[in-house]
């Protein structure tokens, strides 16, 4: 896969077991939950509550790309979100010069072309809620890395994208801690008791366009492939 300018937007797609609801919170919040899913973040702060909807955020990456050697990026973004009458949301953020969020020493600057997350409601499959999540990010990470290293880019724009399965293995790990409080009952009940399976669905899938690129996080690749998505606040970049 190969991204054909440093700004080319780029969309992941994945089915998370949670609630819209649920993952609507975890996408806006900047605390240390965040940490838990999101393997690309390392601060977060307000800078203006422009409305309801409407913010200006600051944020930090964490980018893993040789932090000795590349500088680590910040943005400053202002982020706008809604909720459709079919209880999907939106989520929508572009880069904003703010005066109280001028360039921070250490860190390079950078632009967020177009970004957010479509959530979706699906139909629930053996009771359990069932959500489409869609990341999309067009972003251009400034510096000199991004020019001279091509895959710089790419390797940390899907690294951003991949918080998607980050999504999808907390509300996992959720779910199994849930039930593990519940076991006792169930084994007192009767002892015959299994633990239901994992659904396995669906296959890998790649999409290709001159405008963006899309792929596919399935629940099949995440098993195959079980990736760390918890975030090392310690490392700094040089």
């Amino acid at each position: 896969m190969q991204l054909r300018s440093c700004s080319q937007a780029m969309k992941a797609v994945g089915i998370v077991k949670a609630t819209c609801e649920e993952i609507f919170e975890l996408v806006m919040s900047m605390d240390a939950t965040r940490f838990e899913w999101d393997s690309t973040f390392q601060h977060g702060s307000l800078v203006e509550e422009v409305d309801g909807h409407t913010a200006i955020l600051y944020h930090r990456l964490q980018l893993d790309w040789f932090p000795k050697f590349v500088w680590p990026r910040d943005l400053c973004y202002i982020r706008y979100w809604r909720r459709n009458d079919d209880g999907s949301y939106v989520v929508l953020f572009r880069s904003r010069e703010h005066e109280n969020c001028g360039p921070q020493s250490g860190y390079v600057r950078a632009h967020v072309e177009s970004g957010g997350f479509n959530i979706s409601p699906l139909k629930p499959r053996n009771g359990r809620p069932r959500t489409q999540v869609q990341h999309l990010m067009q972003i251009d990470l400034k510096g000199w890395g991004v020019g001279y290293i091509p895959s710089f880019q790419q390797h940390c724009l899907l690294e951003m994208l991949n918080n998607i399965a980050g999504l999808r293995e907390w509300c996992a790990q959720r779910d199994e801690r849930d039930a593990h409080t519940r076991i006792p009952i169930m084994v007192n009940m009767t002892s015959g008791y299994v633990s239901p399976q994992k659904i396995v669905s669906s296959a890998l899938m790649d999409e290709y366009s001159d405008e963006d690129e899309e792929f596919q996080i399935t629940e099949e690749e995440e098993e195959n492939n079980p990736t760390q998505h918890k975030n090392n606040s310690k490392r700094t970049g040089g």
